[in-house]
């Protein structure tokens, strides 16, 4: 979201919709944004950002953790549920701003669904 972690975060809305998810073992759908691949930059809906649905997931754990701005993030583990169909994740890229890589330090944990 590009905008700087000015405090600790708390479980409130969507990062409380989650903990209870996995309280109460609950499955969760995931939908995420990407950038379109169509001509021009711009998709099949017209957009040139769309919403992908990646399909269900339980929501296994979630703990407090520092971040690299030195507050507290909600973390969550995602584990995709069996019986679906494959994900095209070829459109998912984890790199920083511009051509760099990330960090070695911000660098996701490869585990499928880990976050």
């Amino acid at each position: 979201h590009g905008s700087k972690q000015l405090s600790d975060q708390v479980l409130t809305s969507s990062n409380a919709a989650l903990a209870s998810s996995a309280e109460l073992g609950l499955p969760v759908r995931v939908v995420r944004k990407q950038a379109s691949q169509g001509q021009g930059g711009v998709g099949p809906t017209g957009r040139e950002d769309e919403y992908v649905f990646d399909g269900l997931y339980m929501c296994t754990r979630y703990y407090m953790q520092v971040g690299i701005s030195g507050y507290l993030e909600c973390k969550f583990r995602l584990e995709r549920l069996n019986g679906q169909p494959p994900i095209d994740s070829g459109s998912v890229h984890f790199r920083g701003h511009g051509t760099r890589p990330l960090p070695r330090s911000m660098t996701p944990d490869r585990r499928a669904g880990f976050t």
